[in-house]
């Protein structure tokens, strides 16, 4: 959706684009004197390692001041057989996500990634619970480089992103460690996705 789209959705929203780091640059966001809702949708913690994860949420803890709201959207553990499914869908639509990384490397770096040299792999790493996506190379390759040529051997792997999985434990656990609690849980029928409605301790 554009921004010309959102301005007209409503006259009664007031729209402000920041472009930032949602990580980085929370400090962007002004200061209001009445209550803010926070929003991160989607299961994006889910790319984050736990220490990244706690100082993301962390920050918006310490931002929220006592009558604001935050709501997390988390991806939840379920069986394997479904997690490894989604990732590796049969019209091919991770595949292309997950190789479209070699065209913007290509493209930012000047290099020269050819993604159909390269299969697209995801597991699920069941001590970790979380998918592990990776880009397995069908061939000895060599990548130019400015800085220094690159060799990829046959079948060497790429990590190009993780998906955790969290139960009701785990994300507890990361909702402690950074100052916030649960205000209420809201889940599918099956539990396989949950929105945390979160305040600042």
């Amino acid at each position: 959706m554009s921004y010309n789209q959102l301005k007209n959705i409503s006259s009664d929203l007031n729209i402000k684009l920041i472009k930032g780091d949602f990580i980085n640059d929370l400090e962007k966001l002004e200061q209001i004197n009445k209550p803010r809702l926070y929003l991160f949708l989607g299961s994006t913690l889910g790319n984050f390692n736990n220490n990244t994860a706690i100082k993301f949420l962390s920050k918006i803890s310490k931002k929220m001041k006592k009558a604001d709201f935050f709501l997390l959207g988390i991806d939840k553990i379920k069986n394997k057989e479904i997690i490894k499914a989604a990732y590796n869908d049969t019209a091919g639509i991770t595949e292309k996500f997950n190789k479209n990384i070699l065209n913007v490397i290509n493209k930012e770096y000047n290099l020269n990634f050819n993604p159909e040299m390269f299969d697209h792999i995801a597991e699920f790493n069941e001590d970790k619970s979380q998918i592990e996506m990776y880009l397995q190379a069908l061939s000895h390759q060599k990548i130019n480089s400015k800085q220094e040529n690159i060799e990829i051997n046959l079948g060497e792997k790429i990590l190009t992103e993780i998906s955790r999985k969290f139960s009701d434990t785990s994300i507890q656990s990361i909702f402690k460690d950074s100052g916030l609690e649960i205000v209420k849980n809201f889940s599918d029928v099956k539990k396989y996705y949950s929105l945390y409605l979160l305040k600042s301790i």
